[in-house]
This record gives C-alpha cells, structure tokens and sequence, in this order.
C-alpha cells in the first residue's frame, strides 16, 4: 500500500484542503482513501492512501494529488501568502488597507496570466502548473509533504514572483493613496470657491482631448488656469490636472460634460471634484455637432 502524510497548519486553510481532497475523490471514483491520523498545536495531519494499488499506481495518483494541491495553494492559500508578505515589509498597514492592497495583488496576477495567454512561449509558467510539476517531482520520491515548508523551500520561483507582485501593488496603493489626497484638496478647494460663470462645456473628443466652452458655446479664455493647481498643491501636473485646472479657474456653477466615453478615469475625476455642479450628457445637439452621430456600435 502507498501512502502519502501530508501537514499543513489551521491558519494555512487545512479544512478547506482536506474539502478539496474529499470532494475530488468522491467525484473522481478515487480508490485513494484519506483520513485525519492526528491534530495537534495548530497542525493537522492527513493520510491519503491507495487501496487499489492494481488500478492506481503511485506516479498516477500522485500526479492527481498534485493537481489538487496546487489548485489549493493558489485559490486558497496565495491570499495568506501576499498577507504575509506585506505585513513582513510594514506591519502598519490598517486591515482595509491590507485587503486593497491584496486585491491590487490579485489584478496584477490577473494581468500577468491574460498576457501569458496571448505568448505561448509563457504559457507554460502558469503558477498553477508550475507549482503542480514541482509538487509531482518531490511526491514521486517523498511521503511525508509539510504545504507551509514546500511552498517556502521549494517553491522560490513562485514566492518570488509574489514578491514581485507585491512590490507593484504596493506601489499601486501608494499613488492612488497620494490620488486621493490631491482630488480631496481639490474638493475643498473647488466647495469654498465663489461661482464666477453661470455655466461650461466640457467636450470629451476621446482619451485625454478635451475642449472647453462656455454658455455660447464659444472657447473658454483659459489665460489665467496653468497656475491654479501649481499654487494649489505640490505634484507634477498631467493632461487631466490640466483640464481640472481650467475648471477651477473658469468655477462655473454647472460643468456640462459631453462625451461618447462616460466611464474615462478622467471623467470621474471630474465628477469628483465637481461634486453635485456636474451634468452628463451623450447624445444632445452639442453632442452631435462636436462628437458627431451616436452610433449603436459603440456600445459593442
């Protein structure tokens, strides 16, 4: 009879690895057997056996128990892992900080697997079946597998990579920390402001192109705006800053935004900072005499 010891700590997920194994094994017709030999401190103990040895030989249903594994540590496990990773480099980071970042982990693993998919030369670096061959090399010669100290010892490429991860969300987490300061500044700023216009135009003429016009539909003067956010706060100005910076300047009591894209970061931003002067607009007479025809394919 071959067997298989495998420990794993409670805070590592070990119910819902013993879940996945029981429920593969029943669906899958399995002769493996497994059970729950011992449990102490934090640590529980399973022994997955082969009854069956004619009809499951051990490179077989090692191979399966790696798939298993595998699939555990990275839709289960990976959370605790970049957790630990972040707290390891600060641990002053609130728990609802620590989900956003984690979840900035999340879409930058997500990202790397839809680039993966379009290069089959790294398609085979999938994490799932990296981690599955490297599970399947060390059960083919070992009995005994601790899932805390394989993914640490063995696993370096894949922590690593984790690692990697972590760095850019971190990174990701700080500018949109620095973001949010600088559109609350503004929001201050723009809600203690007097109105000077009764009304301006906003066409969107895609991406980052913007067009400003005021209640006659004539070019905004915008002499004055290049200064209003240099002496507002402190950080490198962009297109966006730019045209947010021109609505400051102008502080119209309605902001008119014409647009074929609603959903531009730009335009958020906008209606943010403008908060309750906006007004969206897609398909009006200004709208199709700058933007053009609305075309139903746009919203394919």
């Amino acid at each position: 009879m071959d067997q298989l010891m495998i420990a794993i700590s409670s805070d590592s997920g070990a119910d819902v690895l013993l879940d996945c194994l029981n429920f593969s094994f029943q669906n899958n017709n399995s002769a493996l057997h497994m059970e729950l030999i011992r449990s102490y401190r934090d640590h529980i103990v399973l022994r997955i056996s082969d009854n069956d040895h004619h009809n499951n030989n051990k490179v077989t249903w090692t191979r399966d128990v790696s798939e298993i594994i595998a699939m555990f540590i990275v839709d289960h496990m990976e959370s605790l892992l970049l957790r630990r990773i972040i707290q390891k480099q600060s641990d002053s980071y609130e728990d609802h900080e620590l989900t956003e970042i984690i979840q900035y982990c999340k879409q930058l693993l997500s990202d790397n697997e839809t680039e993966a998919a379009l290069d089959t030369e790294h398609v085979k670096q999938d994490r799932r079946l990296m981690i599955k061959e490297q599970l399947h090399k060390y059960l083919e010669l070992n009995s005994l597998l601790d899932v805390e100290g394989f993914v640490h010892f063995r696993l370096k490429r894949y922590m690593s990579n984790l690692q990697d991860i972590v760095d850019d969300a971190l990174d990701e987490f700080l500018l949109n920390e620095q973001y949010q300061e600088f559109i609350a500044l503004l929001k201050y700023f723009v809600y203690f402001q007097d109105t000077k216009i009764p009304e301006v135009h906003l066409i969107h003429q895609g991406n980052n192109k913007f067009q400003l016009l005021d209640g006659d539909l004539q070019q905004l003067d915008l002499s004055d705006a290049k200064d209003v956010i240099v002496e507002t706060v402190d950080r490198e100005l962009n297109y966006e800053d730019m045209v947010v910076s021109a609505l400051i300047s102008a502080s119209p009591k309605q902001i008119y935004i014409h647009t074929r894209e609603p959903e531009t970061q730009s335009i958020k931003t906008i209606q943010q900072i403008f908060e309750g002067r906006t007004w969206m607009c897609t398909c009006c007479k200004v709208c199709k005499s700058r933007l053009g025809e609305w075309k139903a394919e746009r919203f394919t």
